[in-house]
């Protein structure tokens, strides 16, 4: 697990330094306006997100995950530090509502997370976005009456598409 947070945290800061160093990404070269429409849709693993923009720095997401025996859904809030480049770093939270059924156990949790990533502008309507942060997670199993709670790190990547 640490191997693969470190392998992510490694690449994460390459990419978007390799990105905002040369102006281009896949070998095309994006110049114009860096600012992003107000409505986008978001696809990550096992997910989708809506996503608002409140103001040219702040951003809101409903999304929704499914696996084959959990469901997340919640609401994230963005904020952009800069919005005049290709490379544009944020600061975020997420707070989700979890649902699960298993083979011994079924229950629900919440989540709640604080995160720092960077969105990558490909095109002004296409962007890619890498995120990771510590998420305190608490579950109680209904069928059992067992309760936990504790922290993970949870690491994100996914594309945006805007309208």
């Amino acid at each position: 697990m640490k191997n693969r947070l470190f392998i992510f945290i490694a690449l994460f800061f390459c990419f978007s330094m390799a990105a905002a160093e040369t102006g281009s990404l896949f070998g095309k070269n994006y110049q114009g306006d860096f600012e992003k429409p107000g409505f986008g849709v978001g696809l990550n693993y096992l997910g989708i997100g809506l996503k608002a923009g409140v103001s040219s720095k702040i951003v809101l997401e409903a999304k929704y995950q499914l696996d084959r025996d959990i469901t997340v859904m919640g609401l994230r809030g963005y904020y952009y530090f800069n919005t005049d480049s290709r490379v544009q770093w944020f600061m975020g939270f997420e707070g989700d509502t979890i649902s699960f059924k298993g083979e011994d156990s079924k229950g629900t949790g919440l989540l709640g997370e604080l995160l720092i990533g960077t969105e990558i502008l490909i095109t002004k309507y296409t962007s890619v976005q890498l995120d990771l942060g510590p998420a305190m997670i608490s579950l109680n199993d209904s069928a059992t009456s067992l309760s936990v709670s504790g922290m993970e790190y949870i690491a994100n990547i996914g594309v945006n598409l805007y309208y």
